[in-house]
């Protein structure tokens, strides 16, 4: 066996019967000669010859895309691969993002020749954290067998930079300014580009990036008024921030205008204010400063727009003021102004004494007034009101709605318009009014017992502010609050009550409002009537007394009587008769209906009508008494009018209210109360 023309006989060993195997080496790379003999033992012989080329080159990275870093969280990555002797097998090429071998290569790649000796593969990686991704290779030659490891890396950073803290930023004093600002970034240090710009203008330089800061010399002035900054910051990855910022140059002071009060003033309380004005960064509120005569005033009322400062009453004669402000950059402003105070006396008012009033009623009083230097007065009242009587005074005038509460102190006061004024009190006293009430409406038709009989009555006041309580009073010796309803002092009183026995019942009605003025209404009569109560029959004689007979008062002597009243079975209108002769007076009163009839214990009562000699329309109503029950003996009563006028013809109790007991005792005959 020779290599290149070099024995290596003494290098070989068999393998076996048929084979061996020989060493020699190391061999420089490129081509070369290998030939070989053998003997059998017989004599025979054989020789061979065969030339290979030696490539001691390994497959290697030419390169990996993205190279630095990248802003895809899963870039595609590309690597190149080649072998500058024998060249790369392309199917040979993988990719991992794992050291594991156990883990299978990536799919979906690409491989692609790109020449003789050199193919590049191309992968998507999945997802990968922030910072540097090691990745994995395996390649072989065209010509070897064995597969070689390769390793690269790529960097990933998908945030874009953080800007902070931008200077400058709002409103601004002087314009000459180093521009800068704060930024942090996943990948330290690797600031590709920064760029900053004022109102979309050219990008301002020279800029530097260091240490987490950014700054950028601007040394030209800048317009007065707003302005918007913008940075743009990439980073080394690709990622791109962009920070706009407001800001505003302010080279100008404040403007105070409108200073007041100015020149000759009347006297009285004076306000002392001002216009402030600033038309870039604004007032500061907080700065403004007012003084009159070099004292600071306190109490003012501050805006960005104006500042007032009530100043008391300033003495008559010259005053200087001086208002200072600072803007929000801290330049400031003050201007001085001045005034004169006018002596002024002040007006002179009296009123012409107190009054007292009924409430409803309208209240006057006479005022006068004056002014000195004869200024024009206007005239004001606490209550009521004011207007010239024509002759250069006031006549005062009110209409209290509630007395005592609308009672007090009036209070006058005369202004001269100038700051003076005078003022000048008398005492209103406004009494009670006592409500009104009206008649009565109440059953006129007699009742039967036990039936509820309903009455109501409006009632008026001239306090219209007061409220109102009303009590009925039945007659039967009970007593029931009414229902009110009322608007304004003004109202209807209502009720009702049920009579469990029967007789000639008064209703009044008494009225109370909250001031305790009163009213009190009554209405004759409720008649209430009892069919089962019995009836009542008479005959006899009286003395008639003088009095008794309206058309001859001095008259007086026998006046004789019959009658009989009954309900029949069934009715709720009594019948009988009744007749009355009076011979001296030649009166002969003769019933022909009746309307109702009370029986109550001994007494008995009876209303009606007839005729008087025959002619006329009269009533009457006849009360009797059957002195046996009372031990007191019979009485009996009768009074006659004419309907039409209601002139009394006959009474022999002249002057005694309808429902009084009968007195006049009987001269002869009986009364006779009949039960059932």
């Amino acid at each position: 066996m020779a290599v290149d023309g070099v024995d290596v006989t003494t290098r070989c060993f068999y393998v076996g019967a048929s084979s061996a195997s020989c060493t020699y080496g190391p061999l420089e790379p490129g081509a070369h000669l290998v030939e070989a003999s053998v003997s059998d033992n017989a004599g025979n012989s054989t020789a061979v010859s065969k030339t290979f080329n030696l490539n001691n080159t390994l497959p290697r990275i030419v390169s990996i895309s993205p190279s630095g870093w990248t802003s895809g969280a899963s870039p595609l990555v590309t690597i190149e691969v080649t072998d500058p002797e024998t060249g790369i097998e392309p199917d040979s090429l993988q990719m991992w993002n794992s050291p594991d071998n156990n883990v299978p290569p990536l799919d979906g790649c690409v491989t692609t020749v790109i020449s003789a000796t050199s193919a590049s593969l191309s992968c998507q990686l999945p997802a990968q954290p922030e910072g540097p991704v090691n990745l994995y290779f395996h390649a072989h030659s065209r010509t070897a067998s064995v597969v070689w490891n390769l390793t690269g890396m790529i960097k990933v950073d998908t945030q874009a930079p953080a800007i902070s803290n931008v200077t400058p930023a709002g409103w601004v004093g002087s314009g000459v300014y180093s521009i800068s600002a704060e930024y942090a970034d996943p990948a330290p240090g690797l600031m590709s580009s920064v760029s900053a710009s004022i109102d979309a203008g050219p990008a301002l330089y020279p800029c530097s990036v260091a240490a987490g800061r950014i700054s950028c010399n601007y040394l030209s002035g800048i317009a007065e008024g707003p302005h918007t900054l913008t940075i743009v910051a990439r980073d080394a990855a690709g990622n791109i921030t962009t920070s706009t910022t407001s800001f505003g140059i302010d080279l100008t002071p404040p403007v105070i205008t409108g200073i007041s009060p100015a020149g000759l003033i009347d006297g009285g309380p004076v306000t002392v204010a001002a216009s402030l004005a600033d038309a870039g960064s604004g007032i500061n509120p907080a700065t403004a400063r007012v003084r009159l005569d070099g004292a600071l005033l306190e109490g003012c009322a501050i805006a960005s727009g104006s500042v007032s400062c009530p100043a008391g009453e300033p003495a008559p004669g010259a005053h200087s003021i001086e208002v200072s402000v600072v803007d929000n950059v801290g330049r400031g402003a003050s201007a001085a102004g001045s005034f004169t105070v006018e002596s002024n006396p002040p007006p002179v008012v009296a009123a012409a004494g107190d009054v007292s009033v009924v409430e409803g009623s309208q209240a006057v009083n006479g005022i006068a007034a004056s002014d000195p230097d004869g200024d024009e007065l206007i005239l004001t009242a606490s209550v009521g009101q004011l207007a010239s009587d024509g002759a250069g005074g006031w006549v005062w005038t009110c209409s209290p709605a509630d007395g005592p509460g609308d009672s007090g102190t009036v209070t006058i006061t005369a202004d001269d318009g100038r700051g003076g004024s005078a003022a000048a009190g008398f005492e209103l006293t406004v009494v009670n009014a006592a409500p009104v009430a009206g008649a009565i409406s109440a059953p006129v038709d007699p009742q039967l017992s036990g039936t509820t009989a309903a009455a109501s009555a409006t009632f008026t006041d001239a306090g219209t502010d007061d409220a109102h309580a009303a009590v009925w009073d039945w007659g039967d010796g009970t007593t029931s609050a009414a229902t009110v309803v009322e608007a304004a002092g003004s109202g209807t009183a209502s009720g009702s009550h049920a009579y469990t026995s029967a007789g000639v019942y008064t209703v009044s009605l008494t009225v109370i409002d909250g001031d305790g003025g009163s009213a009190f209404r009554s209405f004759k009569y409720v008649v209430v009537y009892d069919p089962e109560a019995g009836f009542v029959t008479g005959g006899g004689w009286i003395d008639s007394p003088a009095g008794a007979y309206a058309s001859d008062p001095f008259l007086a002597g026998k006046a004789s009587f019959g009658f009989v009243s009954r309900y029949r079975k069934g009715a709720n209108v009594p019948t009988g008769q009744t007749e009355f002769q009076f011979k001296a007076g030649s009166l002969n009163f003769h019933s022909s209906t009746y309307e109702w009839l009370v029986v109550a214990g001994s007494k008995a009562k009876y209303k009606g009508s007839g005729a008087i000699n025959g002619a006329g329309d009269y009533g009457f109503m006849l009360t009797a008494i059957d002195g046996t029950a009372e031990n007191g003996g019979d009485r009996f009563r009768i009074r006659i009018w004419d309907r039409a006028s209601g002139a009394v013809v006959y009474d022999n109790q002249a002057g005694a209210p309808d429902d009084a007991d009968a007195a006049t005792a009987l001269g002869g005959g009986s009364i006779v109360i009949h039960k059932g």
